[in-house]
Order: C-alpha cells, then sequence, then structure tokens
C-alpha cells in the first residue's frame, strides 16, 4: 500500500522535480549512494522533510534539502561557486554522521 500522508506526497514532489529539473544534482545523489550506500537517498529524503545537515543542493533556481547548520559550510560554498563558476552544487552530509543521525 503507498502511503498517501501529505509529508510523503511533499517529498514525492520534491523528488520528481529534483529528478527533470536539476540534472547534475540528480546525477550527484546517485554517484554518492554509488560510493557510500542507499543511506544516501534516505539522507535526501529526511533532508527533503526539513532535516539540516544531511543534504542540500541547488541547480538553475532551484533549492532541495535543508541547508547546514555549520555557518562556515554555507559561506564556504558560496565563495566555492563564485571562484569556480559552479551553476550547481550537492552537499552531503559528512563520512561517519550516518550514525550521528540515526541511519543504518
Amino acid at each position: 500500500m503507498k502511503d498517501s500522508t501529505p509529508d510523503r506526497q511533499n517529498v514525492d514532489q520534491q523528488l520528481a522535480v529534483l529528478r527533470s529539473q536539476m540534472p547534475d544534482v540528480y546525477k550527484s545523489i546517485q554517484a554518492e549512494a554509488a560510493a557510500r550506500g542507499r543511506v544516501v537517498y534516505e539522507w535526501v529524503r529526511r533532508a527533503l522533510r526539513g532535516e539540516p545537515d544531511l543534504f542540500y543542493a541547488f541547480e538553475r533556481g532551484y533549492v532541495m534539502g535543508t541547508p547546514f547548520s555549520d555557518p562556515t559550510v554555507m559561506g564556504e560554498i558560496a565563495a566555492c561557486m563564485v571562484a569556480f563558476g559552479r551553476c550547481s552544487v550537492c552537499i552531503f552530509a559528512r563520512p561517519g554522521t550516518e550514525a550521528a543521525h540515526g541511519a543504518d
């Protein structure tokens, strides 16, 4: 049976936008999951529900996930975007944080 709760529907809608409008970010998610495991997909879903420090991305004017709570992370990302001319960014939790956030 499909979960039809508003929260689940909202996340599914955001994922559909991410897949269709943010192709570079979507490829980054797939690559990260290939390297670190399926926990990456859980991080994305949790971040789309509003949990910080797991996943944050933007591409072509779309923003998905939740910003990181460490203020230096967001400043460093902005500086790198300017320095390297990036138009998409995809940030994931640091290695080892999966246990801190209760993931498998």
